[in-house]
Order: C-alpha cells, then structure tokens, then sequence
C-alpha cells in the first residue's frame, strides 16, 4: 500500500508542471527544491531499479497524473464557478463512472457496506470539497507540498488495515518527504 501511494504521490510534481503549462503560475526555485526534495523522498521509498519497483506501478503513476490535472481544472474552474457547483459537477461525474463500473464489477452489499459506504461518501465529500477550497484560494503549485503527507496516512492506515511495517527505507523517505512540507509551511507564513 505504502509503494502504492508513493508512486501516486507524483501528483504534487505534476500539479507544479501543469500549473506552469496551463495555468501560467509562476514557480521560484525554493519551491521547484522543495519540489525535488519531496520527489526525492518518494524514491527512496520507492528504490526504482531493485525488487520493489513492478510495472505494475505504472498504474497508480496514472493515477497521480490524472488527480493533478483534477487539481488543475478544478483551479481553473474556480475562475469562474463557486466552489459548490464544482463539487456537484465532480460529484456527478463520479457518480456516472462508478455506476458504469458497478455494471461490470457488482458484488452483492454486506451488513457493513451500509454502514460504511454512506461514511465513505461523506467523507470524500468533505475531503474534495476542502481541496476545491483550498486551490480556489491560493495557487495550485503552492499547496502541493502538503500533498506528500498523504504518505503518512497511507503508512498509518497500511499498518492498521493491513499489517503492513514500513521498512527503513520508507521512513527515511517519508522523513524527507515530511520535511519538504514543514519547509513550505514555514516559508509561507513569512511571506504572509
């Protein structure tokens, strides 16, 4: 889970690029370092070129490009629409893509999938709304640094639903990766 995420966790890279190409943000230097600080982090973690890498990591790679353009539209569309109507639009397209998946991939509902299926919604809900916030009011490339924490939680979440221990590697990286984020955090309150 934790190599999984780190692949996706690409994103914040990606963002950073399209902001430049699509949104014509402009990215100083500390933030293209904290950038590759952070990259360098997820690396480690990752280790290309030994075991751990499959192509298989292909896929979850895809996944950070395609959440990043997300990001992108979602700022650019923040321009122009308030950030409720975002969340409905996004809402309806999720819905309209796991309905036609649900058609292939059925499997009956469990006691507890009505119990944590409306939980998950909710809290997704809260999570993209709180994203479309977020990029509506301050530059895409400025907030993705934050977004290399998420490799925290995927460690935490992996040990309790999985028993999955990170290895050293992985806390070095994730060590660095956190390091990259307190660095913008700092440096943001000074400029503000």
């Amino acid at each position: 889970m934790t190599t999984a995420h780190s692949v996706a966790s690409l994103a914040p890279v990606f963002v950073v690029i399209l902001s430049m190409l699509i949104l014509r943000e402009k990215i100083d230097r500390a933030l293209w370092a904290v950038i590759i600080f952070g990259f360098i982090g997820v690396l480690i973690i990752l280790r290309p070129g030994f075991d751990v890498f499959d192509i298989k990591s292909l896929l979850p790679l895809g996944a950070g490009f395609f959440f990043a353009l997300y990001q992108v539209i979602t700022k650019k569309a923040s321009e122009y629409d308030s950030d409720e109507t975002s969340l409905f639009f996004t809402s309806i397209f999720g819905l309209a893509i796991i309905t036609t998946l649900a058609l292939y991939f059925w499997h009956p509902l469990t006691y507890f999938s009505f119990f944590i299926l409306p939980l998950i919604g909710v809290m997704m809900t809260l999570a993209h709304y709180s994203l479309i916030i977020g990029l509506a009011r301050a530059p895409a490339s400025k907030i993705q640094p934050f977004h290399f924490t998420l490799i925290f939680w995927a460690i935490i979440f992996g040990y309790i639903f999985y028993n999955d221990i990170p290895d050293i590697p992985t806390i070095i990286g994730a060590t660095i990766i956190a390091l990259s984020g307190v660095y913008v955090i700092k440096n943001q309150t000074k400029s503000n």
